[in-house]
């Protein structure tokens, strides 16, 4: 019984990494769909543009009309901001049905690992 639920706390730390990685997911989208929506804003004028970690590099005029998007197997394809907004409100509707799948999964495991402690307990009583 002890290895059963020494496995199926392994499986709920690992279901919980797996939930915090895809909200990360969720959360990286829908900043990038706010991005794209300040594509608009973007005037003639230098910008600066975001490369992570508090960075930022000085640049010219954006093209406001053509957004690069990873399409998946290393691939980027240009597509117009509406087409790019689209897709990524996709994605997050995706990862969000996943989130709720592996919330499910985590619930299961954990009434599982409850039920094991409660049984071990009843057992140690005697």
């Amino acid at each position: 019984m002890e290895m059963q639920y020494s496995y199926v706390s392994t499986q709920l730390e690992e279901g919980k990494k797996q939930f915090s990685q895809v909200q990360a997911a969720v959360n990286e989208t829908k900043e990038t769909l706010k991005a794209i929506e300040q594509l608009s804003t973007a005037g003639k004028e230098d910008n600066m543009v975001s490369l992570g970690s508090g960075a930022f590099v000085k640049t010219g005029s954006l093209d406001s009309q053509t957004v690069l998007l990873g399409i998946g197997a290393g691939v980027i394809a240009a597509k117009k901001p509406s087409e790019a907004t689209a897709m990524l409100k996709e994605r997050v509707e995706k990862l969000t049905e996943v989130l709720g799948n592996i919330d499910k999964s985590l619930m299961k495991l954990q009434n599982s690992r409850d039920a094991l402690a409660a049984a071990f307990e009843q057992l140690q009583r005697g």
